[in-house]
């Protein structure tokens, strides 16, 4: 046996939880970005016999070939306003999404996260679940903005004001 490789499986899969889907099969989750590790250590040791899924099996795939990071359909109403790294940007925010990854933009002010994010938020906009933009009150009317002009479909409400004015808002 070897203690260190068992050790770090156990210290590994702390990361993981069972999830059977109503079915009668053991299936574990987690994190996406612990799969490559997780695969390391169980292909690594001749003392593990496990069973990826192909769906672990193709995100580890694609990890190592590189390709994980695709092309979108962006809308129409925002191809003619983005530039190229703007576009860039939200294929590489539709990744972490997809993945389940967690991630930001940030870079210098006035190069476009604003669209990005309405992009995002327009793609994956799903009726009944809002999503929440947290911003400097000093943007606040700007983000409205820019979602009437190049995100009409979006409902937008801007929340400010004593807690008892959010609450009001809110209902």
């Amino acid at each position: 046996t070897n203690p260190e490789a068992l050790k770090k499986l156990i210290e590994l899969l702390t990361h993981f939880r069972k999830n059977d889907y109503g079915k009668n099969e053991d299936k574990y989750e987690g994190k996406s970005y612990h799969a490559p590790e997780l695969e390391a250590v169980a292909q690594g040791s001749p003392h593990y016999t496990a069973r990826a899924s192909k769906a672990f099996s193709s995100f580890v795939s694609e990890a190592k070939q590189g390709k994980l990071v695709k092309s979108l359909k962006i809308p129409k109403i925002f191809k003619s306003v983005l530039r190229d790294y703007q576009a860039q940007g939200i294929h590489w925010l539709h990744f972490l999404h997809e993945y389940k990854f967690a991630g930001i933009l940030a870079d210098d002010m006035g190069i476009g996260k604003t669209m990005q994010a309405l992009v995002m938020i327009t793609m994956e906009n799903v009726p009944g679940r809002p999503s929440l933009v947290v911003c400097p009150k000093t943007l606040l009317y700007n983000w409205k903005n820019e979602a009437k002009k190049f995100a009409p479909a979006l409902k937008v409400l801007i929340l400010e004001g004593t807690q008892a004015d959010r609450a009001a808002m809110r209902r």
